[in-house]
């Protein structure tokens, strides 16, 4: 697979405002089309409507879609919408029907860039998962982070695992040209001090392995959380390491936690299982106030198991402070190692 970086800032790309409908116009060129020199990802867009539409992965994937309504929701007037909704789908069968969806019941959304007077947008990505920062002007450094693609599964027999796509964005709204009341903003997983592994309530499986966990209609919805394999160490080291002399970071793991909101046969109760790694996704492990790095910088590791690896630095927007957070700090990667 070949992972791709595409920006606002980049010749040919699409600029893109608060109008109804720009979302659309930005995946179809970032999913589908490509622009410029820069070809597309290489997804399908499986069906379309006015100001909708399906995006089905391409090869590789698991076959599931992400649909994308941008229309009136959110809409402040003049034709103009501060957010787009979105989730994910199973089996779609027109851009408004689907066998199973997966996601926040009401719809989770991703704020949409203007990519004037300080906005913009990135989207990293490759035939099956794609991470989509947004960044409106008068924010700074602060991005809107969503996600929706596979985990690297650890099912017995991950390439007939379905169930694998995950969708994360920012949770639902309550009021029509409001933000989403979310502080974790679609953060995947934002991690507080010490072990904290909070997960966005906006965060979906599509299903899961075997049928252990299930909805009444047999696909998943399950909340799940994002543990660190080293979860402990979190804000405790001091950058640079006194060993590497670098940055020292972890993968993200996808927990089913054992509260799940899904049902659990006899004799799963109360389990919590480990479901993959998410793929571009690291969480660095030096105290948040010895490692502010200025935003998008970038770390490429030259030894040790990440040797190969650029990672990017992007800091979420937190919507309850109205401000970016050093413990809002996601590391995503722009190399193509996935």
């Amino acid at each position: 697979m070949t992972v791709r970086v595409y920006r606002s800032t980049d010749v040919g790309a699409p600029s893109i405002d608060l109008s109804i409908g720009s979302i659309i116009t930005l995946l179809d060129a970032c999913l589908v089309n490509g622009y410029g020199s820069k070809a597309a990802l290489g997804w399908t867009k499986q069906f379309s409507g006015t100001n909708k539409a399906v995006y089905l992965q391409g090869t590789g994937g698991a076959g599931n879609a992400l649909r994308v309504v941008d229309d009136v929701v959110n809409q402040v007037g003049g034709g103009v919408t501060t957010a787009c909704k979105l989730h994910g789908v199973r089996g779609a069968l027109t851009v408004d029907t689907y066998k199973g969806r997966f996601g926040d019941s009401v719809g989770c959304f991703i704020t949409k860039p203007e990519t004037t007077g300080g906005g913009g947008w990135v989207l990293i990505g490759n035939e099956y998962s794609f991470y989509l920062c947004t960044k409106r002007a008068g924010w700074g450094n602060g991005w809107s982070i969503g996600y929706f693609g596979d985990c690297s599964s650890y099912a017995s027999d991950p390439a007939t695992d379905i169930g694998k796509t995950i969708f994360s964005f920012p949770t639902a709204q309550t009021t029509v040209g409001s933000p989403p009341p979310s502080n974790y903003d679609g953060v995947i997983g934002f991690i507080s001090s010490g072990s904290g592994n909070s997960g966005s309530p906006g965060t979906r499986l599509a299903g899961d392995v075997g049928g252990i966990y299930t909805d009444a209609n047999g696909y998943g919805g399950v909340m799940i959380n994002f543990a660190l394999a080293m979860g402990y160490l979190k804000d405790t080291i001091l950058y640079p390491s006194r060993v590497s002399n670098g940055l020292v970071c972890s993968p993200v793991m996808v927990v089913i936690p054992s509260s799940s909101v899904l049902t659990q046969p006899a004799g799963y109760q109360g389990d919590t299982e480990i479901r993959g790694v998410i793929p571009g996704r690291y969480i660095p492990l030096h105290h948040s106030s010895k490692f502010t790095p200025e935003p998008q910088k970038q770390f490429t590791f030259t030894s040790g198991e990440m040797a190969g690896k650029t990672l990017e630095a992007f800091y979420s927007w937190d919507y309850s402070t109205s401000a970016q957070g050093n413990t809002n700090l996601v590391l995503l990667e722009v190399s193509d190692t996935w």
